[in-house]
C-alpha cells in the first residue's frame, strides 16, 4: 500500500490529493482500520479463548491488546470527528472556541494550543513500532519481571518495524496536508495489521512476536479500503438529504457576508498586498483578524430567509445551515469566493494551490459558494 500511495503522489498527484482530501476515500479507510483493528481487538479479549491465565506473555498481550483496542476505537471516532459532518450537528460550544477546525474533536484542540501531531505520531512510529521491538528481542529474557519486562513484552512484532519507520519518516517529512492524510492511512493500517495479529495470536495461545500473516493484513486493507469507497454513496443514498429552502437560505447568507465584506472592506489589507493564496473558515479568519464585520457580523443572520434555530452560535462562527463553518478564498486583487460545503457536508470543489480562486465552472458537486467581484481595495 506505501508503495501504491508513493507512486500515485509522483505520477498523478491531482488523483492523489481528490482522495486523500479530507471526508473521501482516504479519510474514511483510515476511520475504518482504526474501527476494524478495534472491534477485531475487543472481540478476541473477551473471547472465551482469550481469557487470562497462567503465562506471562500472554496475560501482557491482553492487557496490551485491550489498551489498543480502545485507543483505536478512540481514533476512529477523531479521524471523523464522532460523525459531526455526517450529521451535521452542532458541536458544543467549548470545541468551536478552542478548534480552530470547529470540529468536535480532541486532537485539533490541542493542536491549537502547540500540539504538534507530525511529532507525536513519528514518535510513536519509531519509539513503540520501531525501538520497542528492537529493544525487546534484545533484552525481553534478561528482564521478564517488574515495569520494564511488562512494557518489553507489550512491544508490536518486529516484522511491523520497517513500515513503522517508513511511515514516521512520511509524518515528519510531510509537505503537505494530503501526505498527513496518507501517512494517517498508513499508520491506521499498521494498527490494524498489529492488532489482528495480537488478536489471532492471544486465541490461539502463541506469542503475538511472530510474523505478521500478510495475507490476513492484505485482505483486512482491502475491506478498510473497500468500506471507504463506499461509505460516501451510501451516505448520500440513506443519510444526506437536500432541502432547496436550505440551499437558498445559504445562498442568502454568502450574499449578506459578501455585502458586508464590501461594504466594510473588511480583509486585512496586509493579506491582499502580500498576493498569498488564502482559503481558510471566516470565524478564524476574525479570530485572526484577517478579516472584520460590523456588529460582530451578526448581519448575515437577519435576512429574511434566516432560520433562527441556534441562530446565535451560527452568528457567532459563521456556521451554514447544516452547522459547518462557512469559508473564503482569495488571493491579491483577484474576485473572491465565498462558500459553503452543501448539503452534503463535504468539500467537492478540490481546490489546490495550484488553482488559486476557483471560476463558477470550476465548482463541483452540491457546494454553495458566491463571488465578490466589487470589492474596493485601499
Amino acid at each position: 500500500m506505501s508503495t501504491g500511495l508513493f507512486s500515485l503522489a509522483i505520477v498523478d498527484r491531482q488523483l492523489f490529493d481528490t482522495l486523500m482530501w479530507e471526508d473521501n476515500i482516504g479519510e474514511w479507510s483510515t476511520f475504518f482500520a482504526f474501527m476494524l483493528a478495534g472491534l477485531i481487538g475487543l472481540r478476541s479479549v473477551f473471547s472465551k479463548k482469550s481469557a487470562p491465565g497462567a503465562n506471562r506473555l500472554l496475560n501482557t498481550n491482553w492487557v496490551a491488546l485491550l489498551g489498543l483496542s480502545v485507543l483505536c476505537l478512540f481514533a476512529a471516532g477523531e479521524e471523523i470527528s464522532w460523525a459531526q459532518r455526517v450529521f451535521g450537528f452542532q458541536p458544543p460550544e467549548v470545541f468551536q472556541q478552542q478548534n480552530f477546525q470547529q470540529e468536535l474533536n480532541v486532537h485539533n484542540v490541542l493542536q491549537a494550543r502547540g500540539f504538534a501531531p507530525w511529532i507525536f505520531f513519528t514518535g510513536i512510529c519509531l519509539g513503540y513500532g520501531l525501538l520497542l521491538p528492537i529493544l525487546a528481542s534484545l533484552l525481553r529474557n534478561r528482564f521478564k519481571d517488574g515495569l520494564l519486562g511488562w512494557i518489553l513484552s507489550a512491544a508490536p512484532s518486529i516484522h511491523l518495524a520497517p513500515w513503522f519507520t517508513l511511515t514516521g519518516l512520511v509524518y515528519w517529512h510531510t509537505i503537505s496536508n494530503m501526505d498527513l492524510e496518507a501517512a494517517e492511512l498508513m499508520f491506521g493500517m499498521l494498527f490494524l495489521a498489529d492488532v489482528s495479529n495480537r488478536a489471532a495470536c492471544l486465541q490461539q495461545h502463541e506469542s503475538h512476536t511472530k510474523p505478521v500473516s500478510s495475507a490476513k493484513s492484505l485482505i483486512l486493507l482491502i475491506c478498510a479500503i473497500a468500506l471507504g469507497g463506499l461509505t460516501n454513496p451510501l451516505l448520500e443514498r440513506f443519510v444526506i438529504k437536500v432541502d432547496p429552502n436550505l440551499v437558498a437560505q445559504t445562498l442568502n447568507e454568502l450574499q449578506a457576508i459578501g455585502r458586508e465584506l464590501e461594504e466594510y472592506q473588511g480583509i486585512n489589507p496586509g493579506i491582499i498586498e502580500s498576493g498569498v493564496l488564502a482559503d481558510f473558515r471566516l470565524y478564524f479568519g476574525v479570530r485572526r483578524d484577517w478579516l472584520r464585520f460590523p456588529d460582530n457580523g451578526s448581519g448575515f443572520l437577519n435576512s429574511e430567509s434566516s432560520d433562527e434555530s441556534h441562530s446565535n452560535l451560527r452568528r457567532d462562527y459563521f456556521l451554514d445551515p447544516w452547522n459547518n463553518a462557512y469559508w473564503i478564498r482569495f488571493q491579491g486583487t483577484q474576485p473572491i469566493y465565498l462558500y459553503s460545503f452543501g448539503p452534503n457536508r463535504r468539500l467537492d470543489t478540490i481546490m489546490g494551490d495550484d488553482m488559486g480562486v476557483p471560476n463558477p465552472d470550476d465548482v463541483r458537486g452540491d457546494d454553495i459558494g458566491i463571488w465578490i467581484t466589487n470589492m474596493k481595495f485601499n
